[in-house]
C-alpha cells in the first residue's frame, strides 16, 4: 500500500489534536485503523508500575470488539505475554513475528489461544514516553487471510511513534493542569469565592459556560457581555467600580444582594493573555457568597472542643451572638456563656472577636 503525504499529514494533525479531546486518540486511531485496512488500532497508557487493569485503553474496530477480550487477557494472558513492552525501543515499529520470535514456549499459546481466537493474524505495535514516567503503545491488527504490513505502511507508523512522544507530553501537561484546576476550584468552593474576568472595557473575558455561573451568583449579562446586578441602585455602584478600576486602576469592595448573598471585590490586574488577541489590561471580580459554613466536627478536631462547645463555635462563626448562638444550639444564654469561656480557653481567645479570628484564620474553614 502506498501511503501518501496528505494522508500522514493528517494523521498527525489528529494524533496531536487527540491529546486534548474527550475521548483521547479516538479519532486518531479510527483514521490510522482506515488508513492501514486493519482490523482495529488501540492505545493503552500505562505507568511503569501499573497492574494490568489500572491501564487506560482507548479502541477503535472496524466490527464488533471480541467478546471479553480485555477480561481474558488479565485473568489468564497476562502473565503468557511475550510482548517486552517496556524494553521496546522508542520510535520503531514491531511486527508480531518479530515479537514471538526470540519468545518462550508460552508465546505460542498466546498467539493460538488469545490472538487468534480474538480474529488477530498481523499486528504492529509502537511506544513513546514521556518524561513524567507514562508511556503509551498502540497496536494496529490484521484479521485471517490478511496481508502483513508493507514496508511503506511500518514507514508510516514509525513517523507516527516519533509524534505520539510529543504528544504524549502534550497529554501529560493537560492532565496535569486539569487536576490543578480541580484542586483550585474545590479550593473556592471551601472559601464561598469564586472570579470573573473582564476586559479593559469591562466586559466578560472567560466565556465558556459564564452565563450559567453569573446568573447563579445573582448576576446579569446582557448580551454586549457586560455584567449587571440586579438591582438598579446596586448596578449603578457596579459600573461606577469597573469604571474605576479600569480608568483610575483601584479597587473596591461593595455589596451587591441579599438574596443571594454577594459581595465582590473589584481589582484591575495589569495585564492578562486571552486566547486569541494581544495581551491586554484586565479587571478581575472577586466573588464572595455568603458567610463561611465551619463544620462543627472539624472544630471538634481541631481545638479539642466538646459537640456542644463547637456548635456554639461554628455559629459565632456565621455571625450569630451569644444571644442568637445560645437558640440556635437549644441551650440558655447562660449556659452559652459558660461554654465562651471554655471555647475561650481551649482556643486561647480573649474574647468573641479574636475568636471567630482565629478560627476563620484556622484550616477549619478548608474542611468542610
Amino acid at each position: 500500500m502506498v501511503i501518501d503525504d496528505r494522508t500522514l499529514l493528517n494523521l498527525i494533525a489528529a494524533l496531536h489534536k487527540g491529546a486534548a479531546e474527550e475521548r483521547p486518540w479516538a479519532i486518531f486511531l479510527r483514521q490510522l485503523r482506515i488508513a492501514l485496512s486493519s482490523h482495529s488500532a488501540n492505545l493503552v497508557l500505562r505507568e511503569a508500575d501499573a497492574a494490568p487493569d489500572e491501564v487506560f485503553a482507548v479502541e477503535d474496530y472496524a466490527a464488533a470488539p471480541p467478546p471479553l477480550m480485555r477480561e481474558r487477557y488479565v485473568e489468564e494472558f497476562y502473565r503468557e505475554d511475550p510482548f517486552p513492552y517496556f524494553k521496546m525501543v522508542p520510535s520503531r515499529v514491531y511486527r508480531l513475528a518479530e515479537l514471538v520470535r526470540d519468545a518462550l514456549p508460552e508465546a505460542s499459546r498466546f498467539v493460538t489461544d488469545y490472538l487468534r481466537p480474538a480474529g488477530i493474524e498481523n499486528l504492529l505495535i509502537f511506544q513513546a514516553a514521556e518524561l513524567g514516567g507514562c508511556r503509551a503503545w498502540v497496536t494496529v491488527t490484521r484479521g485471517p487471510g490478511s496481508d502483513d504490513f508493507s514496508a511503506a505502511e511500518l514507514a508510516l507508523c514509525e513517523e507516527l511513534a516519533r509524534q505520539l512522544g510529543v504528544s504524549l507530553g502534550l497529554f501529560a501537561a493537560l492532565q496535569e493542569e486539569r487536576m490543578r484546576r480541580q484542586l483550585y476550584e474545590h479550593a473556592t468552593r471551601q472559601l464561598n469565592v469564586d472570579f470573573l474576568l473582564l476586559d479593559g472595557h469591562g466586559k466578560l473575558l472567560l466565556a465558556q459556560d459564564q452565563a450559567a455561573r453569573v446568573r447563579g451568583l445573582g448576576l446579569c449579562l446582557a448580551p454586549d457581555g457586560r455584567l449587571h446586578a440586579p438591582r438598579k441602585d446596586y448596578d449603578a455602584g457596579l459600573q461606577r467600580a469597573v469604571a474605576q478600576a479600569r480608568d483610575e486602576r483601584l479597587g473596591q469592595v461593595m455589596h451587591i444582594c441579599d438574596t443571594p448573598y454577594l459581595d465582590i471585590f473589584i481589582s484591575p490586574i495589569a495585564h492578562v493573555q486571552p486566547p486569541l488577541g494581544p495581551e491586554t489590561a484586565a479587571i478581575v471580580l472577586y466573588l464572595h457568597a455568603g458567610p463561611l459554613q465551619v463544620s462543627s466536627n472539624n472544630l471538634e478536631k481541631l481545638f479539642g472542643l466538646s459537640a456542644t462547645e463547637a456548635r456554639l463555635a461554628a455559629a459565632l462563626v456565621r455571625g450569630r451572638t451569644l444571644t442568637e448562638a445560645a437558640v440556635d444550639i437549644g441551650v440558655t444564654e447562660q449556659t452559652a456563656r459558660r461554654y465562651s469561656k471554655v471555647i475561650f480557653g481551649k482556643t486561647g481567645a480573649n474574647r468573641q472577636s479574636e475568636l471567630v479570628r482565629r478560627i476563620l484564620g484556622s484550616g477549619a474553614i478548608l474542611a468542610k
